[in-house]
């Protein structure tokens, strides 16, 4: 005997894919728990701060199934954070009925959304439309200049929400051009959105809040009216947390930051927020992420964009097309700017045929003065509820007489 096995105890290549198999099963599912455990045990506003409130846009994929359940004309109003912080559905809604125009609408802004993510949403939803055989009666699209720059294309919560969001054929499309991120995005979708990549800086704002320079890199040089607005910002955001919904039917996607149990610290991180020093910091971060001065825009998104707005088309009655509002003391694009953003607007209209709704032009701007503005483009909810009101002014008269 040479002490070979016999042929019975020949490893079985069924046995060993098998065991493979569940040894790949395993290992996913200690990395689903340990994701799960630090979503669980990590500070809200860590995790909301850090990934830009993935868990919006995760309680919005949970509830968008229902929506097409809605008795009565439906409003979709599509877009980034100006969207999920300027719109407010209630007061839209209120208003309209008051015209004669029974309308529900909801805000399906998402923060730190590019093109891509919107298609992905909009595909998601014509299915959910088409399941229960009914069509959208308006759909307004927001084009979000500074989200759809190449600078911008690079923020890990970005990544987080396309693997939350992407399509099958999507991700196939990606796969046979670049299999390495086909591969994380399937991984993250499986992981519910947070891998190893993102459980790393949550641990370290978890731990040290905030961490030394040496784990996240260089920040803005500390300022002791800063640090203590940013305190102030900590403590209601925890005394709001848990009073609505991350997103939910009901809410119709309302975001909400003023409630009465934190109202003095809500006044006083506007008072802040409106401070030239604060609104510089602002247009710094703003330039550096967004390129909000020159607008050099990225043509894959911008072509992303074009195919988001053709799919609403596809299952609304109505598609628009709008731009947020912006603060006109400093946010200015430069001229060559203003021209990247006429042709790409010029482009997206041409190519769908959609009506624009501008607020970003300074005639438009120009009716929200500075105490309406948390930032450069976010409203505070005195500025939330004008442009509700406002934006369903605009809405009745485009939508023409009332059927009786």
């Amino acid at each position: 005997m040479t002490g070979e096995a016999l042929p019975s105890e020949q490893p079985s290549p069924l046995r060993g894919l098998i065991a493979g198999v569940l040894l790949m099963v395993a290992a996913f599912g200690v990395a689903r728990l340990v994701a799960l455990t630090v979503q669980a045990e990590v500070p809200f506003r860590i995790f909301a701060s850090q990934s830009s409130f993935f868990n919006r846009t995760r309680a919005m994929t949970h509830h968008l199934a229902e929506i097409p359940d809605t008795k009565g004309p439906v409003l979709l109003m599509v877009g980034s954070s100006t969207v999920m912080f300027n719109f407010a559905p209630r007061v839209f809604d209120e208003r309209l009925k008051e015209k004669g125009r029974p309308m529900t609408s909801y805000n399906l802004g998402i923060m730190s959304v590019v093109p891509d993510l919107l298609l992905s949403l909009a595909k998601r939803m014509h299915e959910d439309f088409d399941a229960k055989h009914r069509r959208v009666d308006v759909t307004v699209i927001e084009f979000t200049p500074q989200a759809t720059t190449k600078k911008f294309q690079g923020a890990r919560s970005i990544v987080m929400k396309r693997a939350l969001l992407i399509r099958p054929e999507q991700l196939y499309a990606i796969a046979k051009t670049n299999p390495a991120m086909a591969t994380e995005l399937l991984q993250l979708k499986l992981l519910g959105g947070i891998g190893p990549k993102e459980i790393t800086p949550l641990v370290g704002y978890w731990m040290f809040d905030p961490p030394p320079t040496w784990w996240t890199g260089a920040r803005y040089p500390s300022d002791p009216e800063n640090d203590a607005n940013e305190a102030l910002f900590r403590k209601m955001i925890l005394a709001n947390h848990g009073k609505i919904p991350d997103w939910d039917v009901p809410s119709r996607g309302e975001f909400r930051r003023l409630f009465p149990e934190s109202a003095e610290e809500y006044r006083k991180v506007i008072e802040f927020a409106q401070k030239d020093v604060a609104m510089k910091r602002w247009l710094r971060f703003f330039t550096k992420s967004g390129d909000i001065v020159d607008l050099h825009f990225d043509e894959k998104q911008v072509n992303a964009f074009i195919l988001a707005v053709k799919e609403y088309q596809a299952f609304s009655d109505k598609v628009y097309l709008t731009l947020a509002p912006r603060q006109l003391k400093y946010h200015q694009p430069s001229a060559e700017g203003k021209q990247h953003l006429e042709e790409t607007i010029a482009r997206i209209r041409a190519e769908t045929g959609v009506e624009l709704i501008d607020y970003f032009n300074e005639e438009a701007a120009a009716e929200f003065g500075p105490l309406d503005f948390f930032d450069l483009v976010h409203l505070t909810e005195a500025g939330k509820e004008k442009f509700s009101l406002s934006f369903a002014e605009r809405m009745n008269v485009l939508l023409g007489a009332p059927v009786p």
